[in-house]
């Protein structure tokens, strides 16, 4: 990566000084751990615009305050862990404490939290309740540990309110904005054939017939024979069609993959052309590392099959 001569006053120079690494070896550092196996995704400009909301809110990406998704229809998604935000408002000088109240049923199940941020020069402190209901997600921190998950949520909203934070989101806020675009954004699988078209030189045009002259048919009494094997009626055979699971996935069920994957925090997309056998291995992963692993294999075969082709 090429970094282009900076001013002594831009945000790029600062972040560097402030964690002593220089501007190109930050904008390679963070791109590659940051954003992982996303990074091809992201252009430097986006990469420049993600820093500048670090230095904006003084936050550091390699301590994992702050990270990032690519959005499907470009740009970057800056996302706060809990971690950062509660860096955000303890340094806030206006900050002067927190509490929460849990809104519990009879039968002892949390249906939402209010939190209260109390503000220097506020009369009333900042009030915000989430509730379960609306928050909660298929996903495992939300089915492990719902309660403590609902109070970050209400934690972050409440922080929002009270001193204005904008421009930045936590992870279930991204996975939404993710979930919306693809709503809008869904490419239909590519198929085999398309996918040869991208590698393979286009075909000779067909060669002009020569004229064949009538061959007068044999006398009835002549026994016709027949035709030799592999040739007439077996050479109009069609292409067989390919084996049971090795075909391409409908988009309805490449979308429910990708939903999968999303509840299991793998950020990594499927292939365009993702086999039906390919999505049954993928629904059947409950762990995103093994999730990962299987999506590399099948990139690294397709790959090949690119090599072979070629």
């Amino acid at each position: 990566m090429t970094v282009p001569a900076l001013k002594e006053d831009t945000a790029i120079v600062a972040l560097s000084r402030k964690w002593g690494i220089d501007p190109e070896g930050l904008l390679s550092v963070v791109k590659s751990s940051i954003f992982r196996g996303e990074a091809s995704r992201v252009t430097d400009h986006e990469l420049i615009g993600f820093l500048l909301v670090c230095n904006t809110h003084n936050l550091n990406p390699i301590l994992r305050e702050i990270y990032a998704f690519p959005g499907r229809q470009g740009g970057v998604i800056p996302i706060v862990g809990i971690d950062g935000w509660v860096s955000l408002v303890n340094r806030n000088k206006r900050y002067n404490g927190v509490d929460f109240v849990d809104h519990v049923d009879d039968k002892g199940n949390m249906g939402a939290i209010t939190c209260r941020i109390y503000v220097k020069g506020m009369e009333r402190s900042v009030e915000v309740t989430e509730y379960m209901a609306e928050c909660k997600r298929n996903t495992e921190p939300w089915n492990k540990w719902p309660r403590r998950m609902l109070r970050h949520k209400a934690y972050i909203q409440c922080a929002r309110v009270a001193f204005g934070l904008s421009g930045i989101y936590d992870e279930d806020e991204a996975q939404r904005i993710l979930e919306a675009e693809d709503v809008t954004y869904i490419q239909e699988p590519m198929t085999v054939e398309q996918a040869k078209s991208l590698v393979l030189p286009p075909p000779e045009p067909p060669q002009a017939q020569e004229e064949v002259q009538d061959i007068p048919e044999e006398p009835p009494d002549v026994p016709k024979r027949p035709p030799p094997e592999g040739k007439g009626s077996a050479m109009a055979a069609t292409t067989p069609p390919p084996p049971k699971g090795e075909e391409v996935v409908s988009p309805e069920k490449r979308q429910e993959v990708i939903k999968h994957l999303q509840d299991i925090l793998v950020r990594d997309m499927p292939p365009p052309d993702m086999t039906e056998i390919e999505a049954g291995q993928l629904l059947e992963c409950k762990r995103s590392d093994k999730a990962n692993r299987l999506l590399d294999a099948f990139a690294l075969g397709r790959d090949k099959q690119r090599e072979m082709l070629t």
